[in-house]
């Protein structure tokens, strides 16, 4: 059942909140989406332009004016000043409060004029009140600062934790370890060749430059070149005679060189090498790194030197913190933590207080895995079921949970959940299972239960095996501003398509399990009744994640699948890693692309001409891929040719109809030759001006957006519909002759 809560906030503002209150089947707990009570706060006061923290507290209301976050697509720059009174409702009595913001680029936190936190990068958490008490009231100020390109206040969100949270936080205060000593500065030069590496070429005519300045130009890379010399002590370690590392970051490829020997090549995240396993602080080392960009802006972001000792203590600090997530993450998900066994590791990391940091470190580590040994009958979801690879007799569930754990889908027909499908493998986070032998075009009902956790019931609709309406929503380029995401995928659930197809670029980095952490969590109100299909876009970065949380057809990098008489196909435009960028710049461009891509994308279009061979009666034909074949970006549309060059004939010979990719962050429509070439790139991303106009361009559009299609029986219907519902562009498809 549900209920409705009407809480009264200081200045006239009424917030509803609506709680979801949740019978639990048999013995097992239902884990709603968001299973602790909560007030988002939506309307502020502000005040442009920084002020003493005196002038903030101070009433003085004519500097003051009410705003809604986030309601603007452009924010100004500068510092920026948020208050809002708070009073504590009778539901959240008891519980530990705790407030969560989103900011650009940060923020500090204040409780009636007291700090309580600062942002780390965009995001903040930190305790408002340990068992709140109904009735008190309470006065929130928050400071933007002034960011490079805007200053944002995305949401602030309380939530009630249960008692003892609060205390479970303070574990997080663990020292972060000493990390070494920063090189900063270096000789730069673009385009360099490897001669550059080496310990006696001449870098007196670069420029100079620092760890951090980027610059532009995709698929080009850049040199940086320093010589230094190593202290008798690092971080109060001794150096002379010990194992030392370079650790590095580039954007977005790179290699280290070390007196003119190439000892890593690496992408994202640090490049770490062993620069000497005998150091001396008299002889100098030439480092030479060669950072790769390939899309954005390209640079070393930071390099640094550190002993072994401090590298090891680093590694465990961060292995720590992977664990001390887990367990918040447990907190969070689960309807009842166990704040009793979870606060043993903060008890440890209370007692030892005293220590070195490695002690602490390695006690803290030993205590996490022996709660989560406790807890391991006990887990939690951590992404809710959802569903993928619809067939018209299968189709396949997926879930994560916190611990490794048993899992079944208990499923059936018109609320009767009468059949079940057990895991018989060892206990696992990830989990998937099949359903097979169920009936064409049918809604069934299903749940998932793992030891005493059940997720809420859900429905899909099986394929139809005949010609029959249906309807399916594309989006594409979701990787940024989850706000819009966030209100395109709820737009989406209402239209309740029988699938969905992301054209790439889902999350911004694709091997940031944060990123994906995201993804799921706006998305789990769409994919636990809608099966959703994906094309590998170029920020996804081939990255395993990819692989380990979908589960599609054929290779799944490219693979089809038919629904009636209409067939989809997905493409693949990324191929294998490059880590040279000559491909693009001098003559050897095209040897380049054939040498590295020829094979593989001979091979894929070897499969598409099968696939269209053996489904030449198919009434309609939808191919993706994430990269345009038509593109209206001046930087874009040499890349937009090779990728025509591939396909093209292809799509002359088999009359395909419609071809659909990402990418470019706007709406293109263009048509060649019949077929209707749509770029949907409006899917959250910051979108892109369109400064190359092209003669087959026949609707361009720089707005939120995404497309529905609506299969009749002797057309498909595409519905081009903005952010706000508004339709961009109606296209008319005929069927097949």
């Amino acid at each position: 059942m549900k209920f409705t809560i009407l809480l009264f906030f200081s200045f006239q503002i009424l917030v509803f909140v609506s709680i979801d209150i949740l019978v639990a089947q048999s013995n097992t707990t239902i884990q709603a989406p968001d299973p602790h009570p909560s007030i988002e706060i939506n309307r502020w006061y502000l005040h442009e332009g920084d002020l003493t923290l005196k002038e903030v507290l101070a009433d003085n209301p004519q500097i003051w004016k009410l705003k809604n976050l986030n309601s603007s697509n452009k924010e100004s720059q500068g510092t920026k000043w948020f208050k809002h009174d708070v009073k504590i409702p009778d539901y959240l009595k008891g519980l530990d409060l705790i407030l969560h913001i989103k900011v650009d680029p940060s923020a500090i936190v204040y409780l009636n004029g007291e700090e309580i936190f600062t942002t780390i990068e965009n995001y903040g958490r930190g305790v408002l009140l340990p068992s709140a008490k109904a009735g008190e009231k309470y006065s929130l100020q928050v400071k933007v600062i002034d960011g490079d390109y805007s200053s944002r206040f995305y949401y602030a969100k309380i939530v009630g934790m249960p008692k003892g949270y609060a205390h479970f936080l303070s574990a997080f205060s663990i020292p972060h370890p000493k990390e070494g000593i920063a090189i900063s500065d270096w000789k730069f030069q673009m385009g360099a060749d490897n001669s550059a590496s080496e310990i006696d070429f001449i870098d007196s005519e670069w420029k100079d430059r620092k760890s951090g300045k980027g610059w532009t130009g995709e698929m080009q890379h850049a040199w940086y070149r320093a010589e230094i010399t190593l202290p008798k002590e690092i971080n109060g370690f001794l150096v002379e005679g010990k194992p030392i590392r370079l650790i590095a970051n580039t954007n977005d490829k790179g290699e280290i060189w070390v007196n003119g020997d190439l000892c890593q090549k690496f992408r994202e995240g640090d490049g770490d090498v062993i620069l000497s396993n005998s150091a001396s602080v008299k002889s100098p080392y030439l480092i030479a790194i060669k950072a790769i960009n390939e899309w954005g802006t390209g640079d070393v972001r930071s390099a640094r030197i550190i002993t072994d000792e401090a590298y090891n203590i680093r590694k465990a600090y961060n292995n720590l913190k992977v664990g001390l997530n887990r367990l918040n993450d447990y907190c969070e998900k689960h309807p009842d933590p166990d704040m009793s066994v979870i606060n043993k590791v903060t008890e440890v990391v209370k007692k030892n207080r005293n220590s070195d940091l490695a002690t602490m470190i390695s006690q803290t580590g030993a205590e996490i895995k022996r709660v989560e040994a406790e807890l391991a009958a006990h887990s939690a979801f951590s992404i809710l079921p959802y569903l993928q690879n619809l067939k018209s007799d299968e189709i396949t569930i997926m879930w994560e949970t916190i611990f490794p754990t048993y899992g079944k889908v208990l499923y059936g027909e018109k609320g009767n959940l009468n059949l079940e499908v057990f895991e018989d493998e060892i206990p696992s986070n990830m989990h998937e299972i099949t359903l097979e032998g169920l009936a064409p075009n049918k809604t069934y009902g299903y749940r998932v239960e793992c030891n005493n956790i059940s997720s809420n019931e859900q429905k899909f609709t099986t394929k139809n095996t005949e010609i029959a309406p249906f309807k399916f929503v594309v989006l594409g380029d979701t990787r940024s501003r989850h706000d819009i995401h966030s209100r395109i995928v709820k737009s989406i659930v209402e239209k309740d398509p029988l699938f969905v197809i992301n054209t790439g670029d889902m999350v911004g980095d694709g091997r940031d399990i944060s990123d994906w952490e995201t993804f799921f969590k706006i998305n789990r109100e769409l994919m636990r009744n809608t099966p959703y299909y994906t094309v590998l876009g170029n920020h996804e970065k081939d990255s395993p994640y990819y692989y380990k949380f979908f589960d599609l057809p054929n290779n799944e990098r490219y693979y089809s699948f038919n629904v009636g008489d209409a067939l989809f196909v997905i493409l693949d435009s990324e191929g294998e890693n490059i880590s040279d960028t000559s491909y693009v710049i001098g003559e050897n461009s095209e040897n380049f692309w054939q040498k590295n891509f020829g094979e593989y994308f001979a091979t894929q279009k070897k499969w598409l001409e099968d696939v269209l061979e053996q489904n030449k009666e198919a009434g309609f034909i939808f191919v993706f891929q994430h990269k345009p074949l038509y593109s209206v970006m001046k930087s874009r549309v040499a890349e937009a040719e090779r990728y025509r060059k591939i396909w093209g004939d292809v799509f002359d010979r088999y009359n395909i109809q419609v071809f659909m990719n990402g990418h470019d962050h706007h709406y293109h429509h263009a048509i060649k030759k019949r077929v209707h070439y749509i770029t949907t790139a409006g899917g959250g991303a910051g979108l892109y001006q369109m400064d190359g106009p092209i003669p087959e361009t026949i609707k361009l559009s720089k707005i939120e957006h995404f497309v529905l299609v609506s299969i009749k029986d002797n057309e498909a219907v595409l519905n081009v519909i903005d952010i706000d519902g508004n339709e961009i562009e109606e296209i008319i498809v005929e069927r097949r002759k």
